[in-house]
């Protein structure tokens, strides 16, 4: 058997690969709890190839906790950004 090349993956390529299996487990979670009618509404925001930005959200009973979400969502993003500080 013919001895496979060494290949050295990079902190990127390796980063890269555990954002994407990330964000696929999590819309995975997501789609069931929405196929089992317990999640009524949701708002997204993705990163797309080429740091292009995409944001959606759907209908709601209330849209107000949706809002409160997404604010949360984002305190807890910027947290983290200063705990990696």
């Amino acid at each position: 058997m013919a001895e496979q090349p060494l290949r050295v993956i990079t902190q990127t390529e390796s980063w890269k690969q555990e954002v994407q299996a990330d964000a696929v487990r999590l819309l995975e979670e997501w789609l069931a709890m929405a196929k089992s009618g317990e999640l009524q509404g949701v708002a997204l925001a993705g990163v797309r190839i080429g740091e292009r930005q995409m944001t959606a959200f759907s209908k709601s009973e209330n849209r107000n906790i949706l809002i409160a979400g997404m604010t949360q969502c984002t305190y807890r993003m910027c947290r983290m950004m200063d705990e990696e500080a």
